[in-house]
């Protein structure tokens, strides 16, 4: 499978298959893993990216805010304002999502969260199709 540009959220399964699909195409460079912070930080900074990576601890950031809705909001914000730098640059971003995320009936993402919520990720990243088991896609179009 080729690497997909655009927002991907991966489980665990298909983040193996990402992982082996990138070392395969990128033999001789390493895997970069980014915090979610540190991405939102790099993409409001428009700071330059690795071509493919990963981002770690995005489904815990939702776990410790004690408020997802305006923190789904400002991620959401972010990424309209900075859709432009990022599609132009064509970028495979892989969110490696915990057993914890459940998608659900092919049409939702959604990670439920210790206390019981849920946040429906649709609603950060816009619409999301499904690539395969454990793997859905989105595009650079996060509606405003």
């Amino acid at each position: 499978m080729a690497l997909l540009h655009g927002y991907n959220f991966v489980r665990p399964a298909a983040a193996q298959r990402f992982m082996s699909d990138y070392r395969q195409a990128h033999r001789d460079t390493p895997l970069a893993t980014l915090s979610i912070v540190e991405l939102l930080r790099r993409v409001q900074r428009q700071v330059d990216l690795p071509r493919a990576f990963a981002v770690a601890g995005f489904d815990e950031l939702f776990r410790l805010s004690p408020d997802a809705e305006p923190l789904g909001r400002y991620i959401h914000r972010l990424l309209h304002q900075q859709r432009t730098w990022l599609e132009n640059r064509g970028f495979n971003i892989y969110f490696l999502l915990s057993r914890n995320s459940h998608f659900h009936e092919g049409r939702t993402v959604v990670l439920r969260l210790d206390s019981g919520a849920t946040v429906d990720l649709f609603s950060i990243f816009g619409s999301c199709t499904l690539v395969g088991p454990d793997h859905y896609r989105s595009d650079w179009s996060v509606d405003s």
